[in-house]
């Protein structure tokens, strides 16, 4: 298990902190705060971690072993995107998730077969 952490700080920030370490068997692709407070992180294995906190506690979402999730995007609380692949006998697919309950329940919004993904 990859031994994975979180840590705060701002743009101008001299010192970061680590707030957050754990073995979470995931390597963090994209983050993503839609305030100071609210954040999700998406990874390898499909991995959703969710924080209402300023990234002080991480929740694990949503975890499907064949995926790969690269970046995200929230319009607001409820409602946002993930996009990655997903690998099913030797192939690649794109695949686009959607939520509407703030990542209570991720649904797949697209999925296509494609020899590198999205």
């Amino acid at each position: 298990m990859a031994n994975q952490f979180f840590s705060i700080g701002n743009a101008h920030a001299a010192n970061w902190e680590i707030v957050r370490e754990g073995k979470w068997d995931t390597n963090f692709h994209d983050i993503y705060f839609l305030n100071e407070n609210v954040g999700w992180a998406v990874g390898s294995r499909g991995v959703i971690a969710h924080t209402e906190d300023g990234g002080l506690i991480w929740n694990r979402q949503r975890k499907v072993s064949n995926e790969l999730l690269e970046d995200m995007d929230f319009v607001e609380h409820e409602l946002g995107w993930v996009a990655g692949s997903a690998f099913d006998r030797n192939q690649s697919q794109g695949i686009i998730l959607h939520t509407s309950d703030g990542g209570d329940n991720f649904q797949v919004q697209f999925k296509q077969a494609s020899q590198n993904g999205i």
